[in-house]
């Protein structure tokens, strides 16, 4: 191999943090003729595949809008020469079907992403001649300024570039970074100091252990985190609604209520662990449905606190026997046909099973509120009758359980569309969809009618 030919190399992860620290690994560890592209989800990286031939796929498997088995599967239809590296906390032993063996070139298990990077590095060095590798040390390593924000004392000396060749320190190693430093360095508009080489191999293994370690730690958080986290950027996801100060913090609420119940229950904790350790998706999810129930409740005569309540403590129970944000994500049983093909056996077996499995799970906790578990059981039910699993119609559904299920496809129907959301589009799908027909109508003209 010589450094006339650039190495590309897809990174795809939807947390941003962990794709920003796997592409700055690349850069800095592999100091040649390559370049990276980044992606956020499996269906964006198949695009991005489509347009470039890329030496080398980094790939997570656990993300909204495309998994990525997915994109493993696209690369080998489509006999592309991409190799595949898959980083995730799921291993081709654990999921052998989605990842076998000999497609692969090797697994990065999550959080060990600096070892998993270096060896890429020496996988695509080895190939360098002796002379090239004789060059590939600079005398200072770049870093992204915001990865200082992880530490109170800065770890090693910190310089900025004044000049193709001139650095200047900026902080000494044991300095104190505060946030004053850090609105400084902002108005000043730096975005990367850099390092010693001297000092690279403990300082910025340093920075990269913690960055990596601080980004996991928030998949640990209790759920009630991160819905706090999160709830005012969703709250501004549905302004279109005109949803008030006080209505948000009333479904806010409602929502603590019912995951404080749930994170209780013994009977629940090991599906809900697993369900909240897949990160931040489930959870702006179904919070989000929350919001949206709130919003359309409090349009109908029907409205109170205690339906508010169990609007929401059905959000966060019905994919309690899910364990993938690629079947979560899903907007009706007609999504899933389309995409059957997609999914392992178990992967389908599980989805078609998860309605009633969750119902049995929430009828395990003490004190349940009527009508929940019949949410929960008809959350994939259709306005024609052709959901799952009892394939009732918009007239045989409860009003309330239609309500819970154009919450569900429109909150799905917005976190996959966020980027280019259009309320008259997503009005649209649901009239397509017959949400505007029997029990089903009374809340597509309250969500219809938002913005007149």
């Amino acid at each position: 191999m010589t450094t006339n030919k650039t190495i590309k190399i897809l990174i795809v992860d939807d947390e941003i943090d962990v794709a920003d620290i796997i592409n700055f690994l690349v850069l800095d560890l592999l100091q040649i003729n390559i370049k990276t592209t980044i992606s956020h989800s499996g269906n964006e990286a198949i695009k991005a595949l489509d347009l470039e031939n890329y030496d080398y796929c980094i790939c997570d498997h656990n993300m909204p809008n495309g998994s990525g088995d997915v994109v493993l599967k696209h690369i080998i239809k489509n006999n592309l020469a991409t190799q595949f590296i898959l980083c995730s906390t799921v291993t081709p032993i654990s999921h052998h079907d989605e990842y076998p063996k000999d497609k692969i070139l090797f697994n990065i298990e999550k959080p060990g992403v600096i070892a998993g990077i270096e060896k890429l590095a020496n996988i695509i060095l080895k190939k360098l001649d002796p002379e090239e590798k004789a060059h590939l040390t600079p005398e200072f390593h770049p870093i992204p300024v915001h990865y200082l924000k992880l530490f109170q004392d800065i770890p090693l000396d910190i310089y900025i570039q004044l000049g193709p060749d001139r650095f200047v320190k900026f902080y000494n190693e044991g300095d104190h970074f505060t946030t004053v430093d850090e609105n400084n360095i902002s108005e000043k508009s730096i975005t990367t100091v850099y390092i010693k080489a001297t000092d690279h191999v403990s300082g910025i293994n340093d920075i990269i252990h913690n960055a990596v370690i601080s980004i996991f730690d928030k998949k640990h958080l209790p759920i009630q985190d991160k819905i706090t986290i999160n709830f005012n950027d969703l709250v501004q996801l549905i302004n279109f609604t005109g949803i008030t100060n006080d209505l948000a913090k009333t479904i806010k609420d409602s929502i603590f209520q019912a995951t404080k119940i749930i994170a209780q229950s013994n009977e629940l904790t090991p599906a809900w662990s697993k369900i909240n350790l897949i990160g931040e998706f489930p959870a702006k999810l179904y919070c989000l449905q929350s919001l949206i129930c709130g919003a359309i409740l409090k349009k109908h005569s029907w409205n109170s606190e205690q339906t508010l309540y169990k609007l929401a403590m059905a959000s966060f129970l019905q994919d309690l026997s899910l364990s993938e944000i690629s079947l979560m994500e899903l907007y009706d049983y007609s999504e899933f046909l389309e995409k059957e093909d997609q999914f392992t056996r178990q992967s389908r077996s599980s989805y078609l099973a998860h309605p009633l499995k969750a119902r049995d799970l929430a009828i395990k906790i003490t004190g349940l509120p009527p009508d929940i578990e019949k949410l929960v059981a008809e959350q994939h039910e259709a306005p024609e009758g052709l959901g799952f699993p009892r394939k009732t119609n918009a007239t045989q559904l409860q009003p309330l359980s239609c309500l819970f299920i154009l919450s569900g496809f429109t909150a799905r129907y917005i976190l996959r569309n966020q980027k280019n959301f259009s309320y008259a589009d997503l009005i649209d799908e649901l009239d397509k969809k017959g949400y505007k027909s029997g029990n089903f109508k009374e809340s597509f003209l309250v969500l219809s009618q938002f913005k007149i």
